[in-house]
């Protein structure tokens, strides 16, 4: 496969921050993100086959088929998150900043978008970023999955890079 590229998804992002209307899938966080109030069922197969891909760690075949879906359904924030998470998992951090920050113009409360781009914030040592993504999630949904994934992830960075 070819080497994936920094810039890969700039036009597609571009054109997301210009919309506003929120997509009507949640997605949560907590390993990974499932839009609400549907289950796999509910889905196209090409995206439970991405999602799959995801889960398998097999994250720039999953890129391939999330970016195709995205072209298909842009305001989708489920499809950015699965594609931030996976560019960030492969260490294309400026690629997943777009694509959560995306995932964040369509839903601002979107839990899984909130939880991983915190996680991003610690890899990029942004601490105080991380932190108020804590605190959006503790908001909006308390003691969720989300919101203990990246409290835990914050206690780890601290004990791991002490001031």
């Amino acid at each position: 496969m070819e080497k994936l590229k920094i810039g890969m998804c700039a036009a597609l992002v571009a054109g997301l921050f210009a919309i506003a209307p929120a997509h009507a899938s949640g997605g949560g966080g907590g390993g990974m993100p499932m839009p609400s109030g549907s289950d796999e069922s509910d889905m196209k197969p090409s995206y439970r086959n991405a999602v799959k891909l995801v889960k398998a760690k097999r994250y720039q075949e999953a890129i391939v088929m999330l970016e195709d879906l995205l072209k298909d359904d842009p305001h989708n924030p489920d499809i950015m998150n699965y594609l931030g998470f996976s560019y960030r998992k492969l260490g294309y951090l400026d690629n997943s900043a777009a694509y959560y920050k995306a995932a964040l113009t369509v839903k601002a409360d979107h839990l899984g978008a909130l939880e991983y781009q915190g996680e991003l914030f610690l890899m990029q040592n942004d601490v105080a970023s991380a932190e108020g993504n804590l605190a959006r999630l503790a908001s909006l949904c308390g003691d969720c999955d989300e919101y203990d994934d990246l409290k835990d992830a914050i206690e780890d960075y601290k004990e791991n890079h002490p001031a």
